[in-house]
């Protein structure tokens, strides 16, 4: 999208996705989206319905999630059953349970703000975990380097000159 700002446009559905990176923007992406999950979470908290929450998602995030919603969004407007629409999500195992959800709704008409909610929630848990783990392998990683350089200038600096200081003493003639 040139001239516009850079925003994730995937979910990890997309066929050049590779390890949580977006393949067409190169921004780190989660499972669904992590925008793209709160916004739909916040659309359906603040009363909005299922299907006008996918269609201002689509509409926020773009790329390959509005490619897979717009469809869904237009055969609902339609007129299409809402449950069978839905679980035309559950090919991609990415969006797979976002649709589960939204199928369960419409089919037994509990709310899906709280479980749309709770899989965004999930997702940014998800993230700080890897995030910590990911700091903490950092700490690991740092001090092979470290021991590696300070290890011979403290035997250089420190252990050298005290050994050539004795050997000198001890092999000079009385």
């Amino acid at each position: 999208m040139p001239g516009s700002r850079r925003r994730c446009c995937s979910i990890g559905g997309s066929p050049g996705w590779r390890r949580g990176r977006c393949g067409r923007c190169g921004i780190g992406c989660g499972p669904i989206c992590r925008p793209a999950a709160d916004l739909f979470a916040a659309c359906l908290l603040a009363g909005s319905s299922p299907v006008e929450a996918a269609e201002a998602v689509a509409h926020a995030v773009g790329g390959p999630l509005a490619a897979r919603l717009r469809p869904i969004v237009a055969s609902l407007r339609l007129g299409g059953d809402p449950s069978r629409c839905w679980l035309g999500l559950a090919d991609d195992p990415v969006l797979a349970p976002l649709g589960r959800t939204l199928a369960r709704a419409a089919t037994g008409g509990a709310p899906a703000a709280g479980a749309v909610a709770r899989m965004a929630d999930e997702q940014r848990a998800e993230r700080r975990r890897a995030a910590t783990s990911a700091a903490r392998r950092v700490g690991v990683r740092a001090t092979v380097p470290l021991g590696l350089c300070f290890l011979p200038a403290f035997l250089l600096v420190g252990v050298v000159p005290i050994v050539i200081g004795l050997t000198t003493t001890l092999l000079r003639p009385f």
